[in-house]
């Protein structure tokens, strides 16, 4: 494990979204229940971790439980290492993830369902006068994602789940968003551990938070597929490997340049392009 490539990633993405930085895990950090604050690396059990999103592309989900299921005790080990799941305190001493929602979901659900994840806290708004205050925070600082799985706005934020064991609801564009994404349909800027960020990413790299969920919406309403959001897991994954190729273009319509990371200019091609498993749905 290469703790100085760990650190200059997180200090990339620091830079360029302004998160707080946490030191790279050395396996003796604390439990957060101990206290977590902010800026210090501590683990937590995955299912008990307070989501910011309503839902999942579960397709992605089964496809990192897979994932996890196939490493051994020290690639799982190291892999947590680099991979800090950043959350707000909030009441309590709640800790609200504000990304790797999928990968909390999916460690919880494979055979490592009893290991811990490392948590890097990014804020503390555990001093929120009420709940209503605290998503207000939140909401301002645009990390929540306030719509259900089907595109449309929740009617409140009370119908986000209140712990990741709890989430079920699929977003099956989320799935197809990440398929796009990895074949840089848009780019998602994280630091290279050589080298520099794509052009696109210049001069920093970093990504905002529900970055997938708004590219997600795009393809949503260019690509309505009847019935998607009650179809059984294989006709969904058949009906998103139909449409992908297809987004990977369209999203790069110089109409959504406003929206982050589009991919633009310098044209960053997939290297190497993306291939589905029609049966799983995960990449190969």
């Amino acid at each position: 494990m290469m703790f100085s490539t760990a650190a200059a990633m997180l200090a990339c993405i620091m830079a360029a979204t302004g998160q707080t930085v946490c030191p790279a895990a050395t396996g003796s950090e604390p439990a957060c229940s101990d206290g977590a604050a902010v800026g210090k690396l501590c683990t937590h059990p995955p299912q008990t971790l307070c989501p910011t999103q309503s839902s999942l592309g579960m397709v992605i989900v089964a496809c990192k439980t897979a994932k996890f299921n196939d490493k051994s005790t020290s690639k799982l080990a190291s892999y947590l290492e680099t991979h800090p799941v950043p959350v707000v305190i909030g009441r309590d001493q709640q800790l609200f993830v504000t990304d790797h929602h999928h990968l909390a979901k999916a460690l919880s659900l494979s055979k490592y369902s009893t290991s811990s994840v490392y948590v890097c806290p990014q804020l503390d708004l555990s001093t929120a006068a009420s709940t209503a205050v605290f998503w207000q925070n939140m909401t301002s600082r645009h990390l929540v994602w306030p719509e259900n799985n089907e595109g449309s706005m929740l009617a409140s934020l009370s119908d986000i789940p209140s712990t990741i064991a709890d989430m079920t609801s699929n977003d099956p564009y989320r799935s197809v968003s990440e398929y796009v994404r990895d074949d840089n349909g848009y780019i998602k800027c994280d630091c290279p551990t050589t080298g520099t960020p794509p052009p696109q990413c210049a001069p920093t790299c970093g990504n905002p938070p529900f970055l997938e969920f708004t590219w997600a919406d795009v393809i949503r309403a260019t690509y309505p597929i009847p019935g998607i959001y009650n179809m059984s897991t294989a006709d969904e994954i058949a009906a998103l490997i139909k449409i992908w190729p297809a987004a990977a273009k369209t999203v790069q319509d110089p109409k959504y340049s406003a929206l982050a990371h589009y991919n633009s200019g310098s044209v960053l091609p997939p290297n190497p392009p993306v291939k589905v498993d029609p049966t799983t749905g995960c990449e190969e």
